[in-house]
């Protein structure tokens, strides 16, 4: 029966070891005072960012509008060309027109003249007169003949100088209209490019614009919060300085306060900021673990604070005598109250994520007459 009892006790024991193993470590933090102040200028140097981002989209915009107004520009001009090419173009084809409807009027004429021309006989010529029907007609006939003969190489070489002329003028009028509307194709592209591009820069600021607003609600809400913490800080401090007694710290090394967790996910001390380059003390160290996890008194000695506090959450804070006091900030649920007399390693809250927290942890601290001192040379 002993041998089974420990056998159940020692799978426990191995279950209780894996399930530890795979959980690992929670990396959570407090929103401390000073990472409240980080935070805030995190915020501050996003904000500042946002600006300068937006002053380039802006004056990225405004370069874009002066290329859409020259675009503009050489539209208007573009389209002011191809109106002219129109009007010169009717005018031709208006000739053309002209041309056609006299040669359309002397058709007859001109024919006979050409199949003369071609056929070079006189006998011609000569039917044209005697198909007069008087004397009278056969004159009339006869000058007109006698005129044509004379002009009217020079007369079909006109006519045909001047179609070969006007169609050469429209050929090139037609060239001259594909390449402005080649041209004109082109800059619209541009100016659809460009009011694309204008068109995204105006979202990104308004965006931006969105995004300025938020992240100054975010410093103004940070700000408010920094203040409480300041004041509830400098209360605290001050009510556990003056609730701390007399008497002498008797030495011995503090207890571990939260059981089976060791992993820190903040330690105490001075930090250089990332961005800011300042040095910054964070007063306690934080451990994570899940919530409801034991928290234990450090040492032995007399409860001075036991509440909720908005910033600290729940919170618990033992005198040890000698000005030694530690401080437990975050539990679930404190299990103590003021005036407790408890020991070492005695059962006082459990870990939460109560207060200005962003997860479950045990905030701890110790401090020496009102000062915070490393908790690390204590425990």
């Amino acid at each position: 029966m002993k041998k089974k009892m420990i056998k159940y006790l020692t799978i426990l024991l191995i279950c209780n070891i894996t399930i530890n193993y795979i959980e690992g470590p929670i990396r959570v933090h407090a929103d401390t005072l000073q990472e409240k102040k980080d935070k805030k200028e995190d915020i501050e140097n996003k904000l500042e960012a946002n600006s300068d981002e937006r002053k380039a989209i802006e004056k990225e915009s405004a370069k874009i509008q002066k290329e859409l107004d020259l675009v503009k520009t050489k539209m208007d001009k573009l389209n002011e060309e191809i109106n002219t090419l129109n009007k010169e173009n009717k005018n031709i084809e208006e000739e053309i027109l002209e041309v056609e409807k006299v040669l359309e009027e002397n058709y007859e004429i001109i024919r006979s003249i050409i199949k003369i021309q071609y056929e070079q006989k006189v006998g011609g010529y000569l039917s044209i007169l005697l198909e007069a029907k008087d004397f009278g007609n056969f004159l009339r006939r006869l000058e007109v003949v006698s005129n044509l003969i004379k002009n009217n190489d020079e007369t079909i070489r006109e006519i045909k100088e001047l179609q070969v002329e006007l169609e050469s003028k429209k050929e090139t009028l037609t060239k001259q209209m594909d390449e402005i509307n080649k041209n004109k194709i082109i800059v619209e592209e541009e100016k659809g490019r460009l009011d694309k591009l204008n068109k995204e820069n105006k979202a990104k600021v308004k965006k931006l614009i969105k995004l300025q607003g938020e992240l100054s609600s975010q410093i103004k809400l940070t700000e408010k919060e920094i203040s409480e913490l300041e004041s509830r800080g400098q209360e605290i401090n001050n009510e556990i300085v003056s609730s701390s007694g007399g008497g002498s710290y008797n030495g011995s090394k503090m207890a571990w306060p939260v059981i089976g967790y060791t992993t820190l996910s903040s330690k105490f001390g001075y930090r250089i900021h990332p961005i800011s380059g300042e040095k910054k003390l964070h007063t306690g160290i934080d451990i994570p673990a899940p919530a409801g996890t034991p928290v234990v008194a450090a040492n032995s000695g007399t409860v001075i604070i036991s509440r909720y506090d908005n910033s600290y959450g729940n919170m618990v804070a033992i005198d040890h005598g000698g000005g030694i006091v530690s401080f437990y900030a975050h539990n679930t649920e404190r299990l103590v109250k003021v005036g407790d007399k408890v020991s070492k390693g005695q059962k006082i809250s459990t870990v939460g994520t109560t207060g200005y927290s962003t997860g479950n942890h045990l905030h701890f601290e110790v401090k020496k007459n009102g000062t915070f001192v490393d908790p690390m040379n204590y425990l």
